[in-house]
C-alpha cells in the first residue's frame, strides 16, 4: 500500500514548483520571482520531511540560479525586478 499522506505531496509539488521559478529566474526578473520560489521551497520543507532530498535541490537551484539571474541581468542591462 502506498503510504503517502496530502502534506508529502503537496510538499513535493511545492519543491517542484520552487525548481520551476529557480529556472524561470534565470531568464525573468530574477528578484520578482526568486523570493516567491524561495517562499514555496520553505513551506514545502516545512510541510513534510518525506521530500527532504527534492527540498534541498529545490533550495540549491533557487539560491544558484538567483545568483547567477540577477548576474545576467546586471551583464545585460535588464531590469531585475
Amino acid at each position: 500500500m502506498n503510504n503517502s499522506n496530502p502534506k508529502d505531496m503537496v510538499s513535493g509539488i511545492l519543491s517542484a514548483v520552487g525548481i520551476a521559478g529557480a529556472v524561470l529566474e534565470l531568464f525573468y526578473r530574477p528578484f520578482g520571482v526568486g523570493p516567491v520560489a524561495f517562499v514555496l521551497v520553505m513551506i514545502g520543507i516545512v510541510m513534510s520531511s518525506k521530500h527532504r532530498r527534492l527540498s534541498s535541490l529545490a533550495l540549491a537551484a533557487v539560491g544558484v540560479c538567483f545568483m547567477i539571474g540577477a548576474s545576467i541581468a546586471v551583464w545585460d542591462s535588464n531590469p531585475l525586478y
